[in-house]
Order: structure tokens, then sequence, then C-alpha cells
């Protein structure tokens, strides 16, 4: 009796993974220049593109479909439930009631990107280092911020907890962002919050009005931030997530994914937060948790 019970769950569970399998993977590309480049439709030039590449390519028993949505609809998408997976999210305890994640890369942290002509009007500590709570109380100067884009669960609730809240201006945008830097250089805000490697490329396209945009640290996020695979929360989503997570594991030693990230990081940043990138590294050979995946 136990072993026809037995041989009956090996079953189920066989058919339950025909069944999730049965579909194509698919997943939303948020154009987002240097890490996502989508060229017609699919993954292009983007060091983001160049992991998702490498995911592929070891999951070769399914075929892939690509997306390209922004990151509204792609939440929206995650929330409805939608058999669909993204690479790059920042993780929040709002997005964990929707969704699976395990760690794709770390990034140095997001900076206060300004004018030159602004910078004396910052609220600075005594390393030079924004005073964000105290920009944000600014009745004078106003931020560029990109509508349900996630800064980091940190610095999402002090934006969220700003007492004036004209202090910002949340962009519509049809992507992660890309043209918020064009925006702030043409005089449409007063700063916008921004990795570094995005200035960085578009200061490299021969932006004229780009090269007097500057980096400012803010103060208290200082450290690197780790990106996600994400995939939504049902039981398609849970299969999803543990093979991605297992694919991860097995290539954390490719050198080209880092390396494209680099690739648009200033000397001094990559030094900073090199002995980082070596420890993340280290972990991402470990599988995940299991129990993140329940």
């Amino acid at each position: 009796m136990k072993s026809q019970f037995f041989i009956g769950w090996l079953c189920f569970a066989f058919s339950l993974g025909n069944q999730v399998w049965a579909q194509p993977m698919r997943w939303s590309l948020q154009e987002y220049p240097p890490a996502v480049m989508p060229i017609n439709g699919k993954p292009g030039l983007g060091f983001r593109d160049n992991e998702l590449r490498l995911i592929v390519a070891n999951w070769p028993e399914v075929e892939h479909q690509f997306v390209v949505a922004n990151i509204a609809r792609t939440w929206l998408m995650l929330g409805d439930k939608e058999p669909i997976c993204t690479l790059g999210a920042l993780r929040t305890p709002e997005r964990e009631k929707i969704a699976y994640f395990t760690p794709v890369a770390i990034l140095p942290p997001l900076q206060l990107i300004v004018r030159e002509d602004t910078v004396s009007k910052l609220p600075l500590n005594a390393q030079g280092e924004v005073l964000l709570q105290e920009l944000l109380a600014s009745t004078t100067l106003k931020g560029l911020l990109v509508h349900l884009r996630s800064y980091g669960k940190g610095l999402d609730e002090v934006i969220a907890q700003r007492t004036v809240k004209d202090a910002v201006f949340m962009v519509q945008a049809s992507d992660v962002g890309k043209s918020i830097p064009l925006m702030l250089a043409a005089k449409r805000g007063d700063y916008i919050i921004e990795y570094e490697f995005v200035v960085n490329f578009y200061k490299q396209q021969n932006f004229a009005k780009l090269d007097h945009l500057i980096a400012l640290p803010i103060a208290g996020f200082s450290d690197a931030l780790t990106t996600n695979a994400v995939c939504p929360r049902t039981p398609w989503g849970q299969q999803a997530i543990r093979r991605i997570d297992a694919i991860l594991t097995k290539t954390a030693d490719s050198n080209g994914v880092r390396s494209g990230v680099e690739k648009w990081l200033s000397p001094e940043t990559i030094k900073r937060y090199k002995s980082d990138m070596n420890a993340f590294a280290l972990r991402r050979k470990k599988p995940a948790d299991p129990a993140q995946f329940e």
C-alpha cells in the first residue's frame, strides 16, 4: 500500500513538473542602459543582458521568450501572478509579498546626481555626503524620481516619509528611467537618485550637457546593493526561481558578468567595493536557503 502511494506521489510530482514547463519561460526586459539594452525585443548589449543570456544558455530544455516592459507593467504582471520573471530588482518587504527572489549581483550604492551649479545649495555633512532628509524638506530644490521604482528599502522609506510632498516629481517613465539624467541636464529638476554607471554611460555617448553632472554619496547609504532575479509567488514561480538559483550557483565564477558592470564604474568605485564583490561571488557559489522559496 505504501509503495503504491509513493509511486502515485512520484507520478503526480512528475506531471506537475511537466505542467509547469509545458509553456515557454518568459522574461521581462526593462530598458535601462547600460544594464538592459534590448535589440529587437531580445537581450542586447547591457551587462544585465549578459546575465540573462548566461541563465538562458544553461537552461536549454525550455523555450525562452522576452517582453520589453517598464517597471510598472513588470510588477503588475508579477502581482497578477503571470508566468514571467525578471532580473535586476531590489528586494523590499512589499515586493516579497508577491514574488520570490534570489541574488544575482551586487552594485555600488545609488548616489545623488546633480549639476555642478547645484552642489553649493545641498545640505552636506562634514564628509561631503548628502543629508537626504534635509534635502527632501527643501522648498527650493526639486528632485526627479521614477514612479514605482524601488531605490532600496532604506531610501524608499526616507522618500515616502518626506514632509514636503512636492519636493520630488514622480516621473511616469516608459522604462526604469533612462531619460532622467537627460531631464536633469536640461534643468527640469535639481537632482536625481541614480547609479554612477548610468551617468557614466550617458557621458560616454557624448551628451555634452551631462559633463556637468556629478555624483555625491548619500549619508547613511554607502553599502552595496544586491540585485535579484524575481519570479511570481506561485507554484510556477517557485519552480522557476529554484532553477534560476541553481544556474546562478553553477555559473558564479563567470567573470564576464562582473567585468560588464565594472566597465562603467570609476577606478575609485571599483577599489572601494572590490571586497564586497569578492565576498558576494563566494556566497553566490552556494545555493540559496530553500526556506526562502516556501
